[in-house]
């Protein structure tokens, strides 16, 4: 992106049509399909490809997933929404076995994640009810510290 204005293709990943998420992280991408999206119908699965060559990605690793949505990674925790099948951490030491390493799970409904920057371990989860905030400084046990809710 040199020159932001004429921006130049690197590669393309091609992969079953849809609109959700992709989350960068170190030398890895992360991207959820699912087949409740009206972009498209694609199979409930997060991919990790590789992006150390950003002129050739590849596909590393694809896990079955039951409804993923969005998605985040700060550190070695990979966070995921699973909508009405709750919000979940997973250990991401190695990206190409995250899908394998399941560490929590919080029965709440959950469709998108954003893990807040700086050294503080906060995920503020945007579920049915408002945005939930939850503390994963121990992924194995997420801890809820509050709720905003949201009106109709």
């Amino acid at each position: 992106n040199s020159d932001p204005l004429n921006p130049v293709q690197l590669s393309l990943f091609e992969h079953a049509r849809g609109c959700d998420p992709v989350f960068v992280y170190g030398n890895y991408a992360y991207v959820t399909l699912w087949d409740g999206s009206t972009c498209g119908a694609g199979p409930n699965q997060l991919d990790v490809i590789d992006i150390t060559d950003l002129t050739k990605p590849v596909l590393k690793k694809s896990f079955s997933m039951e409804n993923p949505h969005g998605l985040s990674v700060k550190g070695n925790t990979l966070l995921l929404c699973e909508g009405d099948l709750g919000f979940k951490s997973f250990d991401n030491t190695n990206p190409e076995t995250v899908g394998s390493h399941l560490l929590d799970k919080v029965d709440i409904q959950a469709i998108d994640v954003i893990s807040l920057p700086g050294s503080s371990n906060v995920a503020m989860v945007i579920g049915k009810e408002g945005f939930y905030q939850y503390n994963f400084d121990n992924p194995s046990d997420m801890q809820y510290l509050s709720l905003i809710p949201v009106e109709k």
